[in-house]
């Protein structure tokens, strides 16, 4: 029976530590968004700061008006491709059949010994 639930718990072990890998890329992916995001409030507060200046025609908040949009869209590309990697985490589905089948043996063989004992 120890044979049993060791080989268990190291089918859950492998199951776990393949899923923890994947929520760990997946966190990362969100890391970056939200650093992102800090640097991009750096730039709307530059192009508030430098609002009423010039450049190239265009007036200075709007160059880093631009710039901070296109953080945006780099941080919602980085959000979409994090949230997509968590979503592939599975619970460990081998692991869990198996402990129910080794509850349900365990518990059929209590009941044969209680049996045999009346």
């Amino acid at each position: 029976m120890s044979t049993l639930v060791r080989a268990e718990v190291e089918l859950a072990k492998g199951e776990l530590v393949k899923e923890l890998k994947k929520g760990a890329f997946g966190s990362a992916y969100l890391i970056a968004a939200l650093t992102v995001l800090c640097f991009s409030l750096f730039f709307l507060f530059m192009a508030l700061g430098f609002g009423f200046s010039e450049w190239w025609g265009w007036p200075r908040w709007a160059g880093f008006g631009l710039v901070f949009v296109v953080m945006l869209v780099a941080t919602g590309l980085l959000v979409l491709l994090g949230v997509r990697k968590l979503k592939k985490i599975r619970a460990p589905e081998k692991s869990i059949a198996a402990a129910k089948d080794t509850v349900a043996a365990l518990t059929q063989r209590d009941t044969k010994s209680r049996g045999d004992d009346n």
